[in-house]
C-alpha cells in the first residue's frame, strides 16, 4: 500500500512538473509574440521577425503567432528585392498555410491573412488566386461582414471586373451604411 502511495504521488509530482514546464513554455511563447508584435508595429520587422519566429518555435500549435509572423515577412517582402525578395514571399505563403492549417474555419485568421495576401499578389501575381480563396471562404463564413465585402469588392477591380465590384462594394454599404472607404470607392465606381 506504500509502495501505491508513492508512485501516485510520483505521478501527480510529474504531472505538476510537466504542466508547469508547458506554462512557462507558453509564457515564454507569448511575450515573444507580444515584443514581436510591438517591433512590427513599430516598424522594426527584423527584430520583430527574431521573436516571432521564436514564439512560432516555442509554440507551433498557436495560429496568431504564425499570422503575425505572415504579415512581417509580407512587409518584408515588398521592402526587397531580388532573391530575398522572393525568399521572403515564401516564407509568408508557408507561415499563412500553417495559420490556415491551424484554425482552418475561423475567421479572424482568415480576415488578418486577407491583407497580407494581398501583399503578396503585388509582389508575385500567383497569390491573386490565393487572396480570392480567402476572401470567398471568410464571406462564405460571414457573410454578413461588411469588410469582407469590400475586399472582395478590391479583388474584382483586380481582375477587372468593375460592375461585379460595384455590387459587391454596395453590399458593404447596405450592411455598414458608414464604412468610409467602401464609400469612397462605390463614389469612384459609379463616376468611372
Amino acid at each position: 500500500m506504500v509502495l501505491v502511495k508513492k508512485f501516485l504521488t510520483l505521478v501527480v509530482v510529474a504531472g505538476a512538473l510537466f504542466f508547469l514546464f508547458q506554462i512557462t513554455v507558453w509564457l515564454r511563447a507569448d511575450m515573444a509574440y507580444a515584443r514581436g508584435r510591438s517591433l512590427a508595429d513599430a516598424g522594426y520587422l527584423l527584430a520583430a521577425q527574431e521573436s516571432l519566429e521564436e514564439a512560432t518555435r516555442l509554440w507551433p500549435r498557436e495560429p496568431a503567432y504564425h499570422r503575425e509572423l505572415t504579415a512581417v515577412y509580407a512587409g518584408l517582402a515588398q521592402v526587397s528585392a531580388g532573391e530575398e525578395q522572393g525568399r521572403w514571399v515564401a516564407q509568408a505563403a508557408a507561415e499563412s498555410q500553417a495559420a490556415r492549417e491551424l484554425n482552418p474555419r475561423n475567421l479572424l485568421t482568415l480576415k488578418s491573412l486577407i491583407p497580407t495576401y494581398f501583399a503578396l499578389s503585388r509582389l508575385d501575381p500567383r497569390y491573386s488566386l490565393a487572396v480570392s480563396g480567402v476572401v470567398q471562404r471568410a464571406v462564405a463564413l460571414c457573410p454578413t461582414d461588411p469588410t469582407l465585402w469590400y475586399f472582395q469588392s478590391l479583388i474584382f477591380l483586380d481582375q477587372e471586373e468593375a460592375l461585379t465590384a460595384l455590387g459587391a462594394v454596395a453590399r458593404a454599404l447596405e450592411l455598414k451604411p458608414d464604412y468610409p472607404e467602401a464609400r469612397a470607392l462605390y463614389e469612384e465606381l459609379l463616376s468611372q
